[in-house]
């Protein structure tokens, strides 16, 4: 972890030792799940951070801090040796001693959660734990991330000789899935006294934590299993709409709207969302599995927006700002769909100039609709009417709904990565563009475009 996430959470034991004999438990606040005796854990239960608990985890976040600094901070010096053969040799050796401790912290969870089920932890007990547990996730995730800086400047054949796995590194960083996300990153805010609230944690059918402090801000992150089946079943606009649903309300009554879309060869679509309402606004990722349609990651946060100063330049860019959403059609499997355009209000706009992957798509009707074009890889649309402008970027990539043209004898790339794999024993390499497909047959005598052989 950084020198200066270590003195945050330095200064915040100083205030927290300062503040100990004046600081209650926080009034009770509604979070949307309800309330009840944190020793029933058999459901979702709401309580907060006592400052005694606050004053435990600050020091013990620290000490991790100082242990990782100690064990880590000498092999992450040795990432930047000049000769390659010496730079692979670190880079295999930080990477054992972070996925071991990625275990460790996977190991760790595991026995707290079960704790907590059983009863033997209490709420406010479990959610110290996770706290903690996401400082530790989170210096693991930064030191993968310089080892992945490394790795990419790096030659493979020196990587391979040092025993370098990149496979086994993103296998540990999936490990370290369910302690690091914005609820956890919350509860280490409310467990180091940076903010007050209250918050519930939930482990039925995986882990669902929500947090939500005095000033308005507002958390929650749900992980389950991620899937691997590499199934879809369920098209894109039924996942979409299972997305939105598991989206919360807030009080100030905005709205949600799709930002970006994609699909995983996995077996999954990963939606995001940005909210945007009176007087807070906020983004959220959902992924849904493409099989059951049903919602295994939701990451959430949204802020309450600062009182108005006077400076109305805020004002007038959120007024400026257009929202395109798709109103019929699937962009995944249809060739046209129907986008509206609304303005900051929620009120369509007619005559709006709408340009599809830098072409023209039209202008909006009387209700702020209008039919476009759909690439086979996704599609950009851009939105202008006066000073006003929007963008809506969807991509596609991997999508079994094209499955069926495969066995067709079509050589044109759907994005499966399935496929790809005996494409690179044929002449004619594939380079992700399929106006070359059409020739590959003719000129290749290997490539005969049934894709049942390959």
């Amino acid at each position: 972890m950084s020198v200066r996430n270590s003195t945050t959470v330095l200064l915040a034991l100083v205030a927290l030792v300062a503040l100990a004999p004046i600081v209650g438990v926080v009034g009770a606040a509604d979070v949307g799940v309800g309330t009840q005796d944190s020793s029933a854990n058999d459901g979702a239960a709401t309580t907060n951070a006592s400052t005694g608990a606050q004053l435990a985890t600050v020091i013990q976040v620290t000490d991790e801090e100082v242990r990782h600094d100690v064990e880590v901070g000498s092999l992450e010096a040795e990432l930047d040796a000049e000769n390659d053969s010496e730079r692979a040799a670190a880079i295999a050796n930080l990477s054992a001693t972070l996925q071991d401790r990625a275990g460790q912290i996977a190991a760790d969870y595991e026995a707290a959660t079960m704790a907590y089920d059983e009863g033997e932890l209490s709420a406010a007990e479990y959610g110290q734990r996770l706290a903690v547990l996401h400082a530790r996730a989170d210096a693991i995730q930064n030191g993968f991330d310089r080892v992945s800086v490394a790795a990419a400047q790096t030659s493979p054949d020196a990587l391979e000789a040092a025993g370098y796995n990149a496979a086994e590194v993103a296998e540990a960083r999936q490990q370290l899935r369910s302690v690091s996300g914005s609820g956890t990153a919350a509860l280490l805010a409310q467990f180091t006294g940076q903010s007050d609230g209250e918050f519930s944690v939930e482990t039925e059918n995986g882990l669902e934590v929500e947090v939500e402090s005095e000033d308005g801000e507002y958390s929650r992150g749900f992980e389950g299993e991620e899937p691997e089946h590499g199934t879809f079943e369920v098209n894109r606009s039924e996942a979409q709409a299972t997305a939105e649903a598991a989206l919360s309300s807030p009080d100030d009554n905005g709205t949600w709207t799709l930002d970006e879309a994609e699909t995983e060869d996995d077996g999954y679509y990963e939606f995001e969302f940005e909210y945007q309402g009176p007087s807070s606004s906020g983004e959220a990722e959902v992924s849904v599995d493409a099989r059951e349609n049903a919602v295994f990651s939701l990451e959430e946060e949204i802020e309450r927006e600062a009182e108005d100063d006077g400076d109305d330049e805020e004002d007038d860019e959120s007024e400026g700002e257009l929202t395109i959403t798709v109103v019929d059609g699937d962009p995944a499997t249809d060739d046209t769909v129907t986008i509206r355009v609304t303005d900051a209000e929620g009120n369509p706009v007619a005559g709006a100039d709408v340009e599809v992957d830098d072409g023209a798509g039209g202008t909006t009707d009387e209700n702020g609709t209008v039919t476009v074009q759909v690439g086979e890889d996704g599609f950009d649309v851009e939105v202008e009417h006066g000073d006003s402008e929007g963008e809506l970027e969807m991509e596609f990539e991997g999508d079994d709904s094209d499955d069926s043209s495969d066995d067709s004898g079509s050589d044109e790339d759907d994005g499966d990565d399935s496929d790809d794999s005996s494409d690179d024993s044929d002449s004619d390499e594939d380079d992700g563009d399929d106006s070359d497909d059409s020739s590959d047959d003719s000129d290749s005598d290997e490539d005969d475009g049934d894709d049942s052989d390959d």
